[in-house]
Order: C-alpha cells, then structure tokens, then sequence
C-alpha cells in the first residue's frame, strides 16, 4: 500500500512479514491480521519491513526490523517519548513523522515509546521468541540489495551499516555494526577519529586530548547556553567541537545545554536506571588528556579529581593556569575552580 509520508523527496511503501522462529518460514499477512497477533502474543517475531524509496541521487532502501527486547538502561539516551499511543503509531512515527531522520530505534513496552538516534545506545537485550513480554525494538536498517533473510537475526547482521541523512546529523560516526548474541543485539559505531567516541565503561579509551563521558543526573541550566539541539549523541559531538564547552546536559527531553568553566558548582548524579517519561536527565563531561590507565568506570574515583582546564579559559581572563576540582559526596559532585599555586 502506497502512503504520502510527511517529509519531501521520498514515497513510502508498507510490507508486513512475520518469521516463525522455530522453522523460518516466511508468510504474507494483512494489516488488521497483524494488529490481532500482537495483541494476543502469539509466538511469531514480527519483522515490519517499512520501504523508503529514496530520489534517484540515493539508493539506500531503509526498513524497521523489529524484535522482542528492551535497551540497556543504564546506557541510552532516547531523545523523545510518546505515551498513549500503539507500535504501529510509533513506528510510522519513526518512518514518516517530521522528526523520522533522527530515528534510528525505537523501543516500546506497554506504557511509552522511546526514540533513539544513531549513536544514542549500544545493546538491546534480545529477548528471542518471548510472548510473555510487551517490550520490543525497532531497528532502522539498510539491506543489500533489498534482500530479506530468513530471520530477524540474520537479517540485521546483513545490513550495509549505513545511516540516513548521516551527512547532516551533526554526528561523526561513519557507520555502524549489530551483531547478535543469544542474549543481546550488540551495536558498535565506527568513526574516522577514535576520540570522537563518547566514552563508556566498556569502550576502549584511547589517548584522546579530550573525551566526552556521558552519566545520569542533573545541575541548574541557569547558566547554560541552549543550543536547540535535538538529541544527546548530537550535544556530545557538539560540545566536544566546542572549545570552551566543559559540560554538557539535557533534562526531560529538553533541547541540549553547554556550560563553559566556573558556570556551575555542583551537579547530581541520578541512580535511577530504568527510565521513565520523567526520569530523562543527562550530563556528560570533557574530560582532558585521557588515556587508558587514565580513564575508569568507577565514580568514586572519576568524581574525586583534579582536571586542567586552563584550555578552556576565555582570552583575558588574568589566569595563566586553572583547574577543576570535583569532590563526591553521596549523589552530590562539588565542583571548584581555582588557579593552582605555580611552583
């Protein structure tokens, strides 16, 4: 069936298939035949092929692959949330809404729709052939050649590993990779520059002169400078590029805001890990000169020390050298900005 999407240069072509996960089998159903399936939990793994027939300067063929899971909590950071609505509702939101170029997943349980970008997480627990869950993920993938595999699974490890609209993005991955485990869609970025990658606790951290470090919680925005920037992997390149950016945050899906030295005091990290329509509040940080031995997972240590930003000190400000020193006590990180005493 042919529909009008919302956006320019493209048309939009609908096929709904579902694999049977214990023989493979492919089988052509109608729309409404798909709405009773999900809703009584039958044991298929839906795969909605969403067509977009680019302009003839593009052939990328992009499609939602969709599976039963749930991101990793702690680590993702959805851009938006819709509450009250059905998948379908959220995948067309994904496909054709004004916003679909900033979706490249999306994820649903009974109760919300959460919206990630390219960049914005990197595992989904995979929760295989379960018909005992409302949780499922949407990915937006590229296949070679149009070709549809014989399950959800190989299909998306096929995919070409290109994006949409990467070019105007704001991002600088170049590709990205999903490889499936019994247990999880694991989702590796690729960049042209390694320090462009935001660090996590289980990403390599190279020898970068400055490393963006993403964590939940929340500080005053007074003093923050608005950039009206959509999604949060977007903040983090922007901030990173940024030569007096320090910090970053985002709150309750609010537009991303950038904080240069001496423009906060203190910040809270938040210990709530599964998310809600209300619980969305990022921060990350610059950090400076870092290398492997340098870099640690561990917050205790990370929010117990001393950075060098005198980098960051705006032209005549009288300071030859400046630092940042961070004390945790509890949830709460005080931070102080002082000229260290020059031997």
């Amino acid at each position: 069936m042919a529909t009008t999407p919302k956006f320019t240069h493209f048309s939009t072509l609908t096929k709904l298939i579902y694999v049977k996960i214990d023989t493979f089998s492919f089988s052509d159903f109608t729309s409404s035949f798909f709405k009773n399936q999900i809703s009584s939990k039958m044991k298929f793994l839906p795969i909605i092929f969403l067509f977009l027939l680019f302009s003839s300067q593009s052939q990328a063929l992009y499609k939602l692959v969709t599976v039963f899971g749930s991101p990793e909590f702690d680590d993702c950071w959805p851009w938006k949330v819709i509450t009250g609505r059905s998948w379908e509702y959220c995948l067309d939101y994904c496909l054709s809404s004004s916003e679909s170029i900033y979706c490249h997943m999306v994820y649903s349980d009974s109760d919300a729709c959460l919206f990630f970008m390219v960049g914005d997480y990197v595992r989904v627990r995979n929760y295989g052939a379960s018909s005992y869950t409302d949780e499922r993920v949407a990915f937006k993938v590229d296949l070679p050649n149009d070709e549809c595999l014989e399950s959800a699974s190989s299909t998306l490890t096929s995919h070409t590993g290109s994006y949409e609209s990467s070019d105007s993005l704001g991002v600088d991955s170049t590709s990205f990779e999903i490889s499936v485990t019994p247990k999880s869609f694991e989702v590796s970025y690729n960049y042209d520059n390694e320090c462009s990658r935001p660090w996590r606790a289980e990403i390599p951290c190279e020898t970068c002169s400055y490393r963006m470090y993403s964590f939940r919680g929340s500080l005053t925005m007074d003093n923050g400078e608005s950039q009206g920037i959509k999604t949060w992997t977007q903040c983090l390149n922007l901030c990173l590029k940024m030569e007096k950016c320090i910090f970053a945050a985002a709150t309750s899906y609010m537009p991303c805001y950038t904080f240069g030295i001496e423009k906060f005091t203190d910040f809270t990290l938040n210990t709530l890990v599964r998310m809600t329509p209300y619980s969305a509040s990022f921060l990350a940080i610059k950090l400076t000169n870092t290398t492997p031995s340098k870099c640690t997972s561990d917050r205790t240590v990370l929010f117990n020390s001393t950075m060098d930003v005198t980098s960051f000190l705006e032209p005549g400000s009288g300071h030859i050298n400046y630092a940042m020193q961070m004390n945790i006590t509890g949830n709460t990180v005080n931070v102080e900005w002082y000229e260290p005493d020059l031997l």
